[in-house]
């Protein structure tokens, strides 16, 4: 990689003099391309008891689901990061290459089924009386998680973050739970 300034850049240091930058001694860039972009994801939302919420679209069955948001400008592939309800194994479940956009949301099904072909199932499902559940970038830093664990819950209530305040919060099934927030 090579790095050009344009003649006439006005680039200075931060010193009361506002010494020119000319590119010489004492000047340094680093660029690092494994370096995880910023990124804004969370949990927003699971439900561990699910009754008669979303159904599994490859048989039907209504299972427990996990809902991340990406609240940040860039979209995120999520190759690479994980799921865990083990606070000790943080590379519980692996994500495959899927794309959140800018402000878009991804759901995830939280099976605890191992078969490979069966896409975005993690190897774990969620446990109603409480567990710890996180999320975990490639590089092994927790970006979102409910520790020490998320309160029990309860037949076809979701549990959630608020994207904006990040409190947690109660939501209803079914309907628009963003519109039927409770405490």
């Amino acid at each position: 990689m090579q790095i050009a300034w344009a003649p006439n850049h006005g680039i200075t240091d931060s010193s009361p003099s506002r010494n020119p930058f000319d590119g010489s001694s004492g000047w340094t860039y680093n660029f690092n391309p494994n370096v995880t972009r910023s990124t804004q994801l969370i949990i927003s939302e699971f439900m561990a008891d699910n009754g008669s919420g979303i159904k599994d679209p490859l048989d039907g069955k209504r299972v427990d689901w996990i809902e991340i948001y990406n609240g940040g400008n860039l979209e995120v592939n999520m190759a690479g990061w994980h799921l865990t309800d083990d606070a000790t194994n943080l590379t519980k479940w692996t994500f495959p290459a899927v794309v959140i956009p800018s402000h878009g949301f991804l759901l995830v099904y939280a099976t605890g089924d191992n078969e490979p072909t069966r896409y975005l199932h993690t190897n774990f499902k969620l446990d109603t009386a409480g567990e710890y559940l996180g999320l975990v970038d490639p590089d092994g830093h927790i970006s979102s998680e409910f520790s020490p664990t998320f309160p029990a819950q309860s037949t076809d209530v979701s549990y959630g973050r608020d994207a904006v305040r990040f409190e947690h919060r109660w939501l209803l099934c079914g309907g628009d739970a963003r519109q039927t927030e409770f405490d």
